[in-house]
């Protein structure tokens, strides 16, 4: 019998990859790419779509996302309101209808408490405002503090964390895509 393995993995940077040289052109049943920074941007956008040969999925952040925390501390230090930098599902969905695709477009929404030890917590901040903002012992002191202070009896740190998720679907072929 033939024991060719039904999975190949492959480590590659999706940005600089070339599908001719993979033979992935028109690969594919489904290009799926959930959350993923591969896909940024009209080019990359087009790339899931040439390696298709009949689907591609896109999920992504719709809107705004809730972190109370990580509002204050940036909202301290830039004296202006946060706003998430993340590729909002929004812009392929425009882009893909003006190009003739016509997805079906799912949204999911939750809200949930997120509780955490303390410098679990400190640690997720400053990660998250480092790929924004320089964060000096200054910004590390006020972190702390802020969590610290937020703390219940048993050392946690609890918020209300919350978020939206576009989903799109969508043929090759420009078919019109009907949710069931």
């Amino acid at each position: 019998p033939d024991i060719r393995p039904l999975v190949r993995t492959v480590k590659a940077d999706w940005l600089t990859l070339d599908l001719d040289e993979f033979g992935w052109r028109g690969h594919f049943d489904l290009v799926f790419a959930s959350m993923s920074p591969g896909v940024q941007d009209v080019k990359t956008l087009k790339k899931a779509i040439a390696a298709s040969k009949q689907y591609v999925y896109l999920s992504r952040f719709a809107g705004p996302r809730s972190q109370p925390s990580l509002e204050v501390v940036w909202e301290h230090f830039n004296q202006k309101p946060y706003f998430n930098q993340s590729f909002d599902i929004i812009f392929p969905q425009n882009w893909l209808y003006a190009a003739g695709y016509r997805p079906a477009v799912h949204y999911v929404s939750w809200e949930r408490l997120h509780r955490q030890p303390v410098e679990e917590a400190i640690t997720e901040i400053k990660d998250m405002l480092e790929m924004r903002m320089d964060v000096n012992r200054e910004v590390e002191k006020y972190i702390g503090t802020f969590i610290k202070s937020n703390q219940d009896a048993e050392g946690m740190f609890s918020e209300r964390k919350g978020a939206t998720a576009g989903m799109l679907l969508w043929h090759t072929q420009k078919k019109v895509m009907r949710r069931t």
